[in-house]
């Protein structure tokens, strides 16, 4: 009884912990995007949406401030402690970056097309991994099944989270709530780290700031990696991607053919 009291407990814990990163996420960046002259009604965005302002820190250093000052003590380092596979938090925590890119092959127009959407995806994920990466190494904060010393932060909520940013951010025009999906699914992904006993609830609440902040920064730096890459490229022009079934022997696939 007891046991099934303390599990009880932490669950309950897990459980607040991810309805208050959906509500923190969800509801300060909404207030964020109003500020930035962004309204519901309309669906109207700011002109330029790879500026730089402040307010943008808000969210990702709150998170990060609050789980790097959970190192420190006792207070956020509760955990599930459930093994089994972690097959659905090694999918989950893409889910949102596939439906970015799948909801633009179904015809549903982001920002961006095929080739910016890559880039400023490839950006983020390539900010994001090197910052969890280096942190974990720096820190060596030991897991919760003590299986090794790279617990902070969550490189698994960080993916998720960087994921969910940007497809709030890509397609916040067409409707709000494709990114409130995006950010449901990137704390189901948390939820999931704590069930399985692998991270700490201040690993997932630093995991989740770095991942918004790497794909803020990939929307900071689009204009310039977009110009070193294709300095000539005209901003008017657009590209055309033709998808076809092929078959070959006895196997098959899509063959996809893209110019711009």
């Amino acid at each position: 009884m007891m046991t099934h009291n303390c599990w009880s407990s932490r669950a309950i814990k897990c459980i607040a912990v991810a309805l208050a990163l959906l509500w923190t996420s969800t509801s300060a960046y909404s207030q964020s995007e109003a500020v930035d002259s962004v309204t519901l009604s309309s669906k109207r965005v700011d002109d330029n949406p790879y500026q730089f302002s402040l307010g943008q820190l808000a969210v990702p250093a709150v998170l990060i401030g609050v789980g790097a000052a959970g190192l420190s003590g006792t207070w956020l380092k509760h955990s599930g402690s459930s093994g089994g596979t972690q097959a659905p938090d090694n999918i989950a925590r893409f889910v949102p970056l596939a439906t970015m890119f799948g909801l633009r092959l179904c015809g549903v127009k982001g920002r961006h097309n095929y080739v910016d959407m890559t880039i400023v995806s490839a950006t983020a994920y390539a900010i994001m991994g090197v910052t969890v990466a280096s942190v974990k190494g720096i820190v060596r904060s030991e897991r919760p099944d003590g299986s090794d010393m790279r617990s902070f932060p969550s490189g698994h909520a960080a993916a998720a989270f960087v994921g969910a940013e940007l497809l709030r951010r890509e397609y916040w025009n067409v409707s709000p709530w494709i990114g409130v999906g995006g950010y449901a699914v990137a704390v189901g992904t948390a939820a999931l780290r704590l069930h399985h006993g692998r991270h700490w609830i201040n690993d997932v609440l630093a995991g989740a700031g770095v991942g918004i902040l790497s794909a803020q920064a990939a929307y900071w730096l689009y204009p310039v990696i977009s110009h070193a890459l294709f300095p000539r490229r005209d901003n008017t022009s657009k590209m055309a991607v033709t998808l076809a079934p092929c078959w070959y022997g006895r196997g098959g696939g899509i063959a996809c053919a893209m110019t711009f």
